[in-house]
Parts: structure tokens; C-alpha cells; sequence
């Protein structure tokens, strides 16, 4: 997941999802309703049977690099 450089519009992803070259997917910038800010990521590919929707989010207490986890459904 890479930041995007430039927002096309107002509603344009703020980051893209690429597997390896290939854009897979995009995420938007939400907020909660008590303010916190997250990204709402949504990754498309062939080889998926549906959609995969996740919430990244910091894991400050890993241990691992990178510390970076996610909370992922599909519909």
C-alpha cells in the first residue's frame, strides 16, 4: 500500500494497493465518530472469490517490522 501523490477528486483514494506492478485496490481516509482517523482499504483481484475489504491500522506493541496490522472482511 503506497500513498497516492495527488487526490484526483474529492472523493479519490489517498492510497493504492499493488501486487507486485498491478493496482489491486485503493483506501480512503474515515473518520470515527469520535475522531479518530483510519484508512478503509478495498483489494480486487481475478483470483479472489469477492472483494477484500480491511481497516490497517498501527500495532504499536509488535514486535515485528513492519507494525502495521488489519481487520479484514469479505462480503
Amino acid at each position: 500500500m503506497v500513498s497516492s501523490e495527488t487526490a484526483e477528486s474529492e472523493n479519490a483514494p489517498s492510497h493504492r494497493i499493488y501486487l507486485g506492478k498491478v493496482e489491486i485496490g485503493a483506501a480512503w481516509p474515515k473518520r470515527t465518530k469520535n475522531g479518530s482517523e483510519y484508512l478503509l482499504a478495498q483489494a480486487r483481484c481475478l483470483s479472489f472469490s469477492a472483494p477484500i475489504y480491511a481497516n490497517p491500522f498501527d500495532d504499536n506493541g509488535a514486535e515485528d517490522y513492519p507494525s502495521r496490522a488489519a481487520a479484514v472482511r469479505t462480503e
